[in-house]
C-alpha cells in the first residue's frame, strides 16, 4: 500500500511542478507587460504585495530581472520582451522544480 501511494505522488509531482510553473509564468507576463508600460518599479512591487503579505524573493527577483530589461516603443517588440521574460522565467523555474 505505502508503494502505491508513493508511486502515485511520485506521478503526480511534475504536473505540480507543471501547474506552480504555469502560475510563475503568468506572473512573469503580468509583470513584464508593466515593466513595458513603464510602470515605476515600486508600483508593481506594491500591485504584486496584493494578495500576498508580504512579497517573497522570487517574485522581487522577477521584478527586478523585468526591471533589467530596456522597455519598448513599439508593441510587437513589447509582445516579444514579455513573450522572452515570460519564458526565461518558466525555464528556470521548471529547471528549479526537477
Amino acid at each position: 500500500m505505502k508503494k502505491l501511494l508513493l508511486l502515485t505522488a511520485l506521478l503526480s509531482a511534475p504536473s505540480l511542478a507543471d501547474e506552480y510553473c504555469q502560475a510563475v509564468y503568468k506572473q512573469a507576463s503580468i509583470v513584464m507587460q508593466l515593466r513595458q508600460a513603464d510602470v515605476p518599479m515600486f508600483e508593481v512591487v506594491e500591485t504584486m504585495k496584493t494578495g500576498y503579505e508580504p512579497t517573497d524573493n522570487a517574485t522581487l527577483y522577477m521584478i527586478t530581472q523585468a526591471y533589467n530589461v530596456s522597455s519598448h516603443k513599439w508593441y510587437k517588440q513589447r509582445e516579444a520582451a514579455v513573450r522572452k521574460f515570460a519564458n526565461e522565467i518558466y525555464y528556470q523555474c521548471m529547471k528549479g522544480r526537477k
